[in-house]
């Protein structure tokens, strides 16, 4: 049964998990389950499929009633400091490792202790203050789903009550395969979060060690303490320098560039082949045509032959933008270091990794493979404006912002996560902006709106597939809108705030954040608030609950009508939405342009004809809605 391990966790039998499985004649085979560990202790939803692949579709989750009236959840989180992690991986790839770590149990915890770890990983055992415990792994897909853990869950049980007043000591080991090849020398770290237990993403010291072939390299969350050769292997040893939510390591043959600036160390490391997945097929190349010698007697006519093509192989070079990564990493990171302040760790490396995707961990980040590569070098695939942008301009800034936004400031829960991603997109935006300018960030934003309003094969936008902080719930078997909703809507999100405060506000806020939350989380409701003290005086909807009731707690991009007459120096009109419910209410931009001089009122937008009247200095030469700074579509 899902529950059956997790009610494990309380020695409380009245706040334990209660999980109950129904068989409906309408509904067919759903669950419901009360977890006072999650932030939403009742949900209730049935196991679905799209495409082959299981979803956990989420039909309702919501805090307990005790909660909802203010009272603490019964039972609080475990939590692990003190990271100890040797690792040995062996020639063929395969990790042992060994994690120590200090623990720290809740006031209520039963004889059972949660983790997270890999599926690729098998915990072989373990001891809580040098005594056995049972590892109890039961691999439960219908759990992982209903718990939202993608790794394998896992309980350490001891024979005896723990005491909750004083750090125990947790010893674990453990091993699998959690490192892949992806030909021609080139590896894929699977694992990147889960290769060693944790609890969750809480922040922790890590202390880790490293031993593996000397003909690679490895690189890893924190600073360089000790690097040697012992025989066939290398041993790095890595501390970090401040507490941080996880660490990673990334392995390869890997050349590399380093740079310091400003009190930063910056290593860029690029593989020496390119993945195989990568390799274009050998390709004829033409020679010019040489006109044939007449034959001679005597000699073969083999020599006489002119060659009219060679095939040889055209490899894209793997390394081709370490340089030019190397200062686009400097000049983000001096960028964002002088908006939101110092990031959490002095070391920052970046590396390869084989896929289309990035992911930037503490002092460490994982960088598709095609960011290496020159524009005119990556597959046809990838090579319009969109996608040159994101592998050239946005990825890595993305990625390094991520130092500040996920690894500084961190998410409450799974209601907020959409705050990380965006910011972090937002500030690969701002930093285009920079380089390239207004029109730059105008023509991402433009994409992002227009996936944002594509309709599926059954006629839904992906924005209706829930709001924002439904999180990892948007991902489901009737819709796939995770990733569309988080970092395009949310970036959206970000870029209204910003053209409601204006800029030097805008900035001021994102450093607030980062100075008030350094090293802690935010929640969506904290994150409002604050925003609200950078809000111009007697802005309308000041408080922002109007704001973040349409565009964070719910669904809708209006189209918006807009029509207006003068009347001498006073301009009338109203603006009139549709494609929303009746509820939904927006201010947008209004531009009136006079002369040179342009002016933006902000105007609120609904179901029914919203009239508005301004009284100017002058007669307007033009009238218009910005809808590129804000997500609306303007209607005629």
């Amino acid at each position: 049964m899902p529950g059956e391990s997790s009610d494990l966790l309380s020695r409380d039998r009245k706040s334990g998990l209660f999980y109950m499985g129904v068989s409906g004649n309408q509904l067919g085979n759903f669950d419901v389950v009360y977890d006072p560990i999650n932030q939403d202790q009742i949900s209730a939803g049935r196991l679905a499929y799209r495409n082959d692949r299981a979803y956990f579709d989420t039909w309702t989750s919501f805090p307990a009633r005790a909660a909802r009236n203010g009272a603490p959840p019964p039972v609080t989180s475990f939590s692990l400091d003190n990271f100890r992690i040797e690792a040995a991986i062996e020639n063929d790839l395969t990790m042992k490792a060994v994690t120590r770590a200090t623990l720290k149990l809740p006031e209520n915890s039963g004889p059972a202790v949660a983790l997270n770890i890999s599926r690729n990983m098998r915990i072989t055992s373990a001891s809580i203050d040098g005594q056995p415990v049972e590892v109890f792994d039961s691999e439960s897909l219908r759990a992982s789903l209903i718990f939202s853990v993608d790794d394998r869950r896992v309980l350490l049980v001891s024979e005896s009550e723990l005491d909750p007043s004083k750090p125990h000591e947790v010893e674990i080991h453990h091993e699998g395969a959690v490192i892949q090849r992806a030909g021609d020398g080139v590896y894929y770290v699977a694992s990147r979060g889960t290769w060693y237990p944790r609890v969750g993403l809480e922040m922790a010291k890590y202390d880790l060690t490293f031993r593996y072939p000397k003909t690679l390299v490895l690189v890893a969350s924190g600073s360089l303490v000790d690097e040697r050769t012992e025989g066939n292997w290398r041993i790095t040893h890595r501390q970090a320098d401040s507490p941080i939510r996880l660490a990673g390591f990334n392995l390869g043959d890997f050349q590399s560039s380093s740079i310091r600036q400003n009190g930063y160390r910056i290593d860029v490391y690029a593989n020496r082949s390119l993945e195989k997945a990568l390799t274009p097929p050998p390709q004829p190349i033409p020679l010019p045509t040489v006109p044939r010698r007449r034959r001679r007697p005597g000699v073969p006519e083999a020599i006489d032959q002119t060659a009219t093509s060679v095939t040889i192989p055209l490899t894209p070079d793997p390394g081709a933008r370490v340089q030019q990564l190397t200062k686009s990493v400097a000049d983000a990171l001096e960028f964002m270091t002088a908006e939101f302040g110092p990031a959490p760790l002095r070391n920052l490396s970046i590396t390869p990794i084989p896929g289309r995707f990035g992911q930037g961990f503490p002092g460490l980040i994982y960088l598709s493979t095609l960011a290496y590569l020159n524009p005119d070098q990556r597959p046809t695939g990838v090579r319009d404006h969109a996608e040159e942008t994101f592998f050239s301009e946005l990825l890595e800034t993305h990625e390094i912002a991520h130092q500040w936004w996920g690894n500084l400031v961190v998410p409450a829960s799974y209601h907020d996560t959409w705050l990380i991603e965006a910011l972090a997109n937002y500030s690969a935006l701002l930093l285009l902006e920079k380089n390239k300018g207004s029109k730059a960030m105008d023509n991402v934003l433009e994409e992002y709106k227009r996936h944002l309003l594509t309709k599926d094969d059954n006629g839904r936008r992906p924005e209706s597939a829930g709001p924002i902080t439904w999180g990892y719930r948007l991902e489901s078997s009737l819709a796939s809108a995770w990733q569309t909703v988080t970092y395009e809507k949310g970036t959206w999100i970000i870029h209204m705030l910003r053209r409601r405060m204006g800029d030097e506000r805008f900035f001021s806020f994102l450093h607030d954040i980062c100075e008030r939350y350094r090293f802690n989380s935010i929640s969506t409701e904290q994150f409002r608030e604050l925003a609200q003290q950078h809000m111009p005086p007697k802005s309308p909807d000041s408080a922002l609950k109007g704001f973040f009731e349409n565009w964070v707690y719910g669904t809708g991009i209006p189209a918006v009508k807009l029509s207006y007459a003068m009347q001498g120096l006073k301009l009338t009109g109203a603006l009139l939405q549709s494609d929303v419910d009746d509820d939904f209410s927006a201010f947008v931009p209004l531009e009136v342009q006079t002369g040179r001089e342009k002016t933006v009122y902000w105007l609120t937008t609904g179901s029914d004809p919203v009239p508005f009247s301004i009284t100017l200095k002058a007669p307007p030469t033009k009238v218009s809605l910005l809808a590129a700074d804000c997500l609306i579509v303007s209607s005629k």
